[in-house]
């Protein structure tokens, strides 16, 4: 028989915070992340058994809450998504997630610059320069100032690849 937390054990971990320490030391150590949030802010399957929904509330939750605690000691976070299979398109979603919480600029620049610096590939990627690897998008309308644009394919334009 599987037991459920109690009602006190759950009300005590949802007021827990990440960290601060933890994102402080990894400022100062130069470490680099690429928080994943995209699969917990999906359309929960109707089949889920409420205890499920509310643990996947939770987990968003709290990693919503380490994307604020990392972005306010300045770690460098990169912009990625886990998600295979049926999953997959709802990969870029994670903007709209991360955009909860963080700028539409900073939520870019995790996608980009950061993402580059993450992989160690500054100059190569991220960026539009000579010698870099160039994958751009052009999109009907400004993600600054509407994020929802970059997890709507009916809003991009173009897709160039290896430009």
């Amino acid at each position: 028989m599987k037991r459920r937390p109690s009602e006190s054990s759950m009300e005590t971990s949802s007021k827990r915070q990440p960290p601060t320490g933890f994102a402080r030391q990894a400022r100062s150590s130069s470490r680099r992340t690429s928080p994943l949030l995209s699969s917990l802010g999906t359309e929960p399957d109707t089949a889920c058994r409420p205890e499920s929904l509310e643990k996947v509330s939770f987990v968003l939750d709290a990693g919503l809450s380490a994307l604020e605690t990392l972005q306010s000691a300045g770690v460098t976070m990169g912009y990625g998504s886990d998600l295979l299979g049926q999953m997959h398109g709802h990969q870029s979603e994670e903007f709209l997630l991360r955009g909860r919480v963080l700028k539409p600029r900073d939520v870019i620049r995790s996608a980009t610059v950061d993402a580059a610096r993450v992989l160690n590939m500054e100059g190569l990627i991220g960026t539009i320069a000579p010698g870099a690897h160039a994958d751009l998008i052009a999109v009907y309308g400004n993600p600054l100032k509407d994020l929802a644009i970059l997890s709507d394919p009916a809003r991009l334009r173009k897709i160039i690849k290896g430009g």
